[in-house]
């Protein structure tokens, strides 16, 4: 994903670290993969969160922002507000970005 990330390619790093996501759930509930795929949500509550999985959730949220996906990009922000890390406070200042976007977006227009 870092190497996609250096040359700029924020898509296919994205699909990176949401590969390396997917594997550490499964890695983690081994059993869980016999059920079928699992939403976005339920992926996110129940992946463990260490460094890498931090470094992950965070450029995946900063991916979905820039996309206008800002719903998607706060669920990755929510996962890491009990996070011990930097990662964390990024976290949260993303998610007051995130809701005045909405909010400006929402207001209606003057005219």
């Amino acid at each position: 994903a870092a190497l996609y990330e250096e040359k700029g390619q924020q898509e296919k790093a994205a699909q990176c670290y949401f590969r390396h996501l997917e594997l550490r759930h499964q890695v983690t509930y081994p059993n869980a993969t016999a059920t079928g795929p699992k939403t976005l949500d339920f992926l996110l509550q129940h992946i463990v969160v260490e460094d890498a999985e931090a470094e992950a959730l965070l450029y995946l949220a900063n991916y979905h922002k820039n996309q206008g996906q800002y719903d998607t990009a706060a669920m990755f922000c929510s996962r890491l507000i009990e996070y011990p890390g930097p990662e964390r406070d990024m976290a949260k200042a993303m998610l007051r970005e995130l809701r005045a976007r909405v909010e400006t977006a929402n207001l209606p227009s003057k005219g």
